[in-house]
């Protein structure tokens, strides 16, 4: 029997989205007043017509860079294939990692002061950014990214799908210590 889980969270709005909104929104200003001072300087009243133009342009341009700050990740769980996505603004989908349960070193909760002064070749944060969240950690070695620190927030039934294909000492040392599962 198959062993599928998939869970979908949304990254929480941080204040640096919030800087890049009101950024995006500034510089479209910027570019349209100035677009449309040489527009018309140059070309007279048809500049008029290629402002509008720009307007609309830029207005669809903010639009669609604004919207690409809502971003959700996707953990799924298959028979031991753990895969973490990226989906930006449910329009694109792009695939953070993917490794098998029997490859992780580490799984526990994340605590920042344990890895503070550990080197990893990449580290994917794919976690909500909210601290009501419980953040996991995963350590694994990846064949082409390398030592990987991989960050989520996954409710009990993924860490329940990962659990029967780890190594038997990670799952020994990680769960035991573990009140999530008790």
């Amino acid at each position: 029997m198959d062993i599928f889980f998939e869970q979908l969270v949304k990254k929480k709005w941080q204040s640096i989205d919030t800087v890049k909104t009101v950024g995006i929104i500034v510089g479209a200003l910027a570019v349209f007043w100035i677009g449309s001072f040489f527009a018309i300087a140059f070309l007279g009243v048809s500049g008029m017509s290629l402002s509008f133009l720009l307007l609309a342009g830029l207005c669809y341009g903010s639009w669609w860079m604004i919207s690409n700050l809502r971003i959700e990740y996707e953990y799924s769980a298959t028979n031991g294939n753990i895969t973490v996505d990226k989906i930006i603004s449910r329009r694109k989908r792009k695939r953070l990692v993917t490794f098998e349960a029997r490859e992780i070193e580490v799984l526990s909760k994340y605590q920042p002061e344990k890895y503070q002064n550990r080197q990893f070749d990449n580290t994917i944060d794919a976690s909500t950014g909210n601290p009501d969240n419980e953040v996991w950690c995963i350590e694994v070695p990846h064949k082409t990214l390398g030592r990987t620190l991989v960050l989520f927030c996954p409710n009990e039934r993924i860490i329940m799908a990962i659990k029967p294909f780890l190594k038997r000492q990670v799952s020994m040392e990680t769960f035991e210590r573990q009140s999530f599962l008790k």
